[in-house]
């Protein structure tokens, strides 16, 4: 495999045990500079996200939950900057 940095060296095996042990689906290999599978790479996440709708539901029904409570969630879209919203 090409890389940008003709030195640099991957330990499959580290990474492939860190991909595991951390719920990652996979690495790749990947050069910007040479253009060796950037989009494979970027197909890949997307559609792994895309594939998680539960996910989607589960943070719209936070958001949901959070603005009854007042609290914040992540991604929340209020403006926080406008007067009174903290007070």
């Amino acid at each position: 495999m090409q890389c940008d940095i003709e030195t640099a060296s991957v330990d499959a095996e580290h990474l492939n045990k860190f991909c595991e042990e951390n719920g990652f689906i996979g690495w790749f290999d990947t050069s910007a500079k040479m253009d060796i599978n950037v989009e494979e790479a970027v197909r890949t996440l997307v559609r792994n996200i895309l594939s998680h709708q539960d996910a989607f539901e589960a943070q719209a029904a936070a958001a949901a939950a959070a603005q009854d409570t007042g609290d914040v969630a992540l991604g929340d879209q209020r403006d926080f900057d406008s007067p009174g919203c903290c007070s």
